[in-house]
């Protein structure tokens, strides 16, 4: 009977591997076609093995959240003096990407800054626009609510290859956030709008396992102009409260922002700072990711790794620089 479950299981283990194998060329070869239907089916399928996260709330509010709407630009001449985008505080010590420009297929920039010091909440952040290269900006979505943010990444999308289409561009702002200003427990949320405010939605990504937080979010896409099959991705540091690497958790987005699979990437390392881009490895898309590496309390390196752009386990590492001890 044990040698009967032994081979069940190797059976089904082949089967699966053969499974996903099978799933992975039929959906490089949709990319190659741009065949989105199909692209969309083999995501779903490819999808069924990874763990579920939260689903984003869409149109709607969630306790604390606060979406504000409008805000006259600054406009001084940018030749001769600094232009305004925000004044007031920004952020909090300890924390990382407290501002994020993009600049849109669109030819739009985009900025989003981590506020603090804000009356009446907690946290929050704004997000700003320029139609003129960063001569005048303008205010045009934010959120504010009852926990701090840690830290902001800032996607900028188009949903077609239209840019003269105002909604075909939409914004993504992915943030960690606690309800303690030392961020124990942090999670991720996602927020996004299109560039004129319109159609926004928001809501929480993932919460850690218990005694854990997120934090020092890096995000990116594919950046297809498929209508609707522009995949996400966001890369955050998993520690425990006491500061002990976990790993680096890979969030993954086939619908714009509004529900993620995952997994977590564990080195062994203490890995720190992730800064995230899309690209390919030996044909196949991946996600790159940027880390500092402390090996030990005088000894930091670089490091890139490169890992699947469907969430997994596996990746491999390259070696951007070799420090000594005594040097950070």
């Amino acid at each position: 009977m044990k040698l009967l479950n032994l081979t069940m299981f190797f059976l089904i283990s082949f089967s699966l591997l053969y499974s996903q194998t099978d799933l992975k060329e039929r959906y490089e070869k949709a990319k190659q076609e741009f065949n989105e239907s199909e692209k969309l089916i083999l995501t779903e399928e490819m999808q069924k093995n990874l763990p579920k996260e939260n689903l984003c709330t869409s149109n709607g509010f969630d306790p604390g959240y606060t979406v504000l709407k409008s805000e006259p630009p600054f406009s001084q001449d940018w030749y001769t003096n600094d232009v305004l985008v925000y004044t007031g505080d920004v952020a909090y010590s300890g924390g990382f990407r407290q501002i994020d420009l993009k600049q849109g297929e669109d030819g739009w920039m985009y900025l989003v800054v981590n506020r603090r010091n804000i009356p009446g909440y907690t946290g929050g952040f704004m997000v700003y626009s320029s139609s003129n290269g960063g001569a005048t900006w303008s205010f045009f979505i934010g959120l504010y609510r009852g926990d701090y943010v840690q830290s902001v990444s800032l996607l900028v999308e188009n949903r077609s290859n239209n840019n003269s289409i105002p909604d075909s561009t939409r914004i993504l702002v992915y943030y960690t956030y606690s309800s303690s200003s030392n961020f124990n427990s942090a999670s991720v949320g996602c927020f996004s709008s299109r560039r004129n405010g319109s159609a926004w939605y928001s809501a929480g990504v993932a919460s850690p396992a218990s005694g854990n937080k997120y934090e020092y979010p890096s995000s990116c896409s594919d950046g297809a102009y498929w209508t609707t099959a522009t995949f996400m991705h966001c890369v955050v540091r998993e520690a425990t409260n006491a500061g002990a690497t976990v790993g680096l958790r890979h969030f993954f987005s086939s619908n714009w922002g509004i529900s993620h699979t995952s997994a977590l990437i564990n080195t062994t390392y203490d890995d720190r700072f992730p800064s995230i881009q899309y690209g390919e490895k030996n044909g196949s898309d991946s996600i790159y990711i940027a880390v500092e590496r402390r090996l030990s309390s005088t000894e930091y390196g670089l490091r890139l790794l490169a890992t699947p752009e469907m969430p997994a386990v596996n990746y491999f590492s390259y070696y951007l620089s070799a420090p000594s001890p005594g040097v950070r």
